[in-house]
């Protein structure tokens, strides 16, 4: 039995944290002793789930935008409980994390094996900042440095090449109780369904667009579903503003619906037709993986390891994220696929859910890099 420290920001309802606590559950299934360090109590959506699961939670509080406090409280615990393996999941995380190993580190403790997990590939403007560059360098004190999705090791490589060798990709995982089933796809008029932050890289201005084009050019667009927490600060609300406006002007209010954060989102998944995703930047997306659970047909973006999944596995249409014209168009084309086609692209979805996403082998893999039995690829 191995003690495991995973470091996150918080337990709220994101895809990261959902993704570190099924992982953490996982491990704990096999025997680890499991600890977990956020520095945002308040934010507990999944608190109660992984204690439940035996993994104990540590919390320090965070009061300014960098606090020194959780490097000193992550370094207490690290020398204290001598972990085999340190993992930590999202960018300033990982900071906190790294100083806290080397503080630990120079007071004594023992060498862990350390593994940050990128989640979200790079933003355009900050590949040229000084300070991110300066903050990469800080990874060199991991053992290794992990991306969910090829094209952002590729990025990573481009732009780090020192990071080579440390390099692994584990694609996301979700633990599915039982099979869902696919939905009859024979019922009118569709539901399209958006899981994501209202943030404007999201790109819901782009989606608002995309149903005025087919308003004006083929008539009535399907309903969207967006769930998801609404953020209202800065740019954000510019933008949240913007896009209510222009749904007011064109009368679609209730064809791209808001619903805000949500505690269950699998009644949305289940009255859905298919996943529409227009995100701009992401890693590999936990909710396309779980829309691959409920056999949804998939309309996504050309970023990432998106279109490659399109390629090998065919589950939906795939569209430019900056066109409005292009997302109006894979909706269209989904609207107007025959019930034979739609089904195809479910079976598509499924098989990309069997191949690529599973739970339990994204633990076995960061369990094979933190307890460092070796390999060429984790993944």
């Amino acid at each position: 039995m191995a003690r495991i420290l995973l470091v996150i920001d918080c337990l709220g309802s994101g895809g990261a944290q959902r993704q570190l606590v099924s992982i953490a559950k996982q491990m704990v299934q096999r025997g680890h002793q499991v600890d977990l360090f956020s520095y945002f109590p308040e934010l507990n959506h999944f608190e109660q789930d992984v204690k439940a699961a035996g993994v104990n939670v540590f919390y320090s509080k965070k009061t300014h935008r960098f606090s020194i406090k959780p490097v000193f409280q992550l370094a207490s615990l690290i020398s204290k409980h001598r972990y085999t393996g340190i993992l930590a999941f999202l960018r300033n995380p990982a900071v906190y994390m790294e100083w806290g190993y080397l503080l630990a580190r120079l007071k004594g403790a023992p060498k862990s094996t350390v593994v940050f997990s990128e989640r979200l590939n790079y933003f355009e403007h900050e590949k040229q900042s000084l300070v991110f560059k300066l903050v990469q360098q800080n990874h060199r004190i991991c053992d290794f440095i992990v991306t969910n999705n090829h094209f952002q090791h590729q990025e990573m490589l481009q732009y780090f090449p020192w990071m080579q060798p440390k390099l692994k990709t584990i694609y996301n995982g979700l633990g599915v109780k039982q099979a869902k089933q696919a939905k009859s796809q024979s019922e009118t008029p569709p539901r399209l369904l958006t899981v994501a932050r209202v943030v404007d890289y999201k790109n819901y201005e782009n989606l608002a667009k995309a149903l005025v084009h087919y308003k004006n050019t083929w008539g009535i667009p399907p309903r969207v579903d967006w769930v998801g927490k609404i953020f209202r600060h800065g740019n954000n609300d510019v933008v949240f503003k913007r896009v209510q406006q222009l749904l007011t002007q064109h009368n679609l209010q209730q064809h791209l619906v808001f619903h805000g954060e949500s505690q269950s989102v699998e009644p949305f998944y289940q009255h859905a037709d298919a996943l529409i995703h227009p995100s701009k930047i992401e890693g590999f997306s936990n909710v396309v993986i779980e829309a691959c659970e409920y056999q949804l047909p998939l309309l996504l973006g050309n970023i990432g390891d998106q279109p490659w999944v399109m390629e090998q596995f065919k589950p939906g249409v795939l569209f430019d994220v900056n066109e409005p014209v292009s997302i109006a168009n894979a909706i269209k084309s989904f609207v107007e696929a025959s019930t034979e086609q739609k089904v195809a692209w479910q079976q598509g979805a499924k098989q990309a859910r069997e191949q690529l996403f599973d739970i339990s082998q994204a633990a076995d893999s960061y369990l094979q890099l933190l307890l460092h039995r070796g390999g060429d690829e984790a993944r």
